[in-house]
């Protein structure tokens, strides 16, 4: 059996993989949404359902998690421990994003076709499941938990978003 390990928080086996994608899978079928996206909290992209027509996936993960990372914040200021989902529209495309316990993000990107209250109330359910799921993960290998591995993610995310800037 295949394990996957996911820098400084878990290691997924194939089974725990088919898992978690069946869930997206379902997650995106019932809100027919565009793309579900489960990405860590570090911001790496962890599995992907549905249409990402052309989406860099590493830097959408990353500038996510950056995104709840700083309404955490924010929340904090206001007196909050923290928000557990944030929902941002566009003229096109709209984007809901729930925490999945301390581990996880979950995206869901959907247009017009669908409504918010459709896409929050699956996407809480789903949020739970897959917290249950990642829960089942062992801990970090030491191999995981690397400085080098780590470094390199961070500058390869650094790359990444300082691209997306120049190219504006």
């Amino acid at each position: 059996m295949e394990t996957r390990a996911y820098p400084g928080k878990f290691v997924l086996n194939d089974e725990l993989v088919e898992a978690i994608n069946r869930t997206l899978l379902t997650l995106l079928e019932k809100t027919d949404a565009r793309c579900v996206l489960l990405a860590g909290a570090d911001g790496y992209p962890i599995a992907v359902q549905g249409l990402t027509c052309n989406m860099d996936i590493r830097s959408f993960s990353a500038l996510a998690a950056g995104a709840f990372s700083s309404t955490k914040e924010l929340a904090k200021l206001a007196g909050e421990q923290g928000f557990c989902s944030q929902f941002h529209q566009g003229d096109k495309h709209h984007l809901y994003m729930s925490s999945v316990g301390d581990k996880a993000i979950l995206v869901v990107v959907f247009d017009n076709r669908t409504t918010i209250g459709m896409v929050r109330m699956f996407t809480l359910r789903t949020a739970s499941q897959l917290e249950e799921v990642l829960e089942k993960t062992p801990g970090p290998s030491e191999e995981a938990l690397g400085e080098p591995q780590l470094e390199n993610l961070s500058e390869s995310l650094r790359a990444k978003i300082d691209k997306i800037f120049d190219e504006k």
